[in-house]
């Protein structure tokens, strides 16, 4: 009887421990389902906190010449009166297609927490998509330091722009170590470094109302863009080079949920 070729049975062997690395047991698996939940629970929190607010900024017709990009022109509302609609219904549209949004987001991030609430890499893509489905509502507009979801002086404007940019951190975190949890190549560890840095200073200029002229804006969207690259990068390394073919599946499951979103 011919043995089974040690090589292979190596090979299968590794790839079974790596596909289930990520897998949590004990305390940390208490901690990391915690975690998952509260981040979960705050955002959505938030979100529905910042509807009725939401509902009113949508209805106010900005009567100057720098107006925000979510903001009704004097034209725009004759455009929607000739059409049969009104600032009413047209606020009342924009509330409910962002609530859809955010339930679609939420539904597929809270049913991966529950299928796998013992894997921390599925608990972190389900926090990135309930935070992605929200931040997509609440863009943070760096000209007049707002959002469409919540103005400035709401007590919702502090929790809404941490919300915002969790989700711009965990897209590029999640991106580096799916679907094992390892940095491939291992130098992607230093862009986390960048991303912290352009993400929560980001944050904290907004916070602080500091004014953004009007040439920084085309500098910040561009770093931003410039620190998530590699994370696609890394995808298409580790797809080509790392992954094996369980591990490939899931990221063709990833990239076609985050291309259907």
């Amino acid at each position: 009887m011919s043995r089974p070729n040690t090589t292979t049975l190596g090979m299968v062997r590794a790839d079974s421990r790596r596909e289930h690395s990520t897998q949590l047991s004990g305390a940390w698996l208490i901690l990391a389902r915690g975690l998952c939940v509260a981040l979960i629970g705050f955002s959505l929190t938030v979100f529905f906190a910042d509807l009725p607010g939401y509902f009113a900024r949508l209805q106010l017709v900005c009567g100057s010449s720098d107006c925000a990009l979510w903001q009704l022109t004097p034209t725009n509302v004759l455009q929607l009166q000739q059409v049969g609609l009104t600032v009413g219904s047209y606020a009342t549209f924009g509330v409910a297609l962002s609530i859809f949004a955010v339930f679609f987001w939420s539904l597929v991030g809270v049913y991966i927490a529950w299928r796998k609430s013992n894997d921390w890499i599925a608990l972190l893509v389900a926090i990135l998509l309930v935070t992605t489905g929200i931040a997509g509502q609440s863009v943070p507009d760096f000209s007049h330091l707002s959002t469409p979801l919540v103005a400035s002086s709401s007590p919702w404007f502090v929790p809404t722009i941490v919300v915002a940019f969790l989700a711009a951190f965990l897209y590029l975190l999640t991106f580096l170590l799916f679907p094992d949890g390892r940095f491939v190549p291992r130098w992607t560890r230093w862009l986390m470094v960048v991303g912290i840095a352009l993400t929560g200073g980001a944050a904290i200029l907004f916070l602080l109302q500091t004014h953004f002229s009007k040439w920084l804006n085309p500098l910040i969207y561009a770093a931003i863009v410039g620190t998530n690259a590699p994370g696609l990068f890394a995808q298409i390394y580790r797809y080509r080079y790392v992954s094996t073919p369980t591990q490939r599946q899931q990221t063709r499951w990833v990239v076609l949920g985050a291309m259907v979103g």
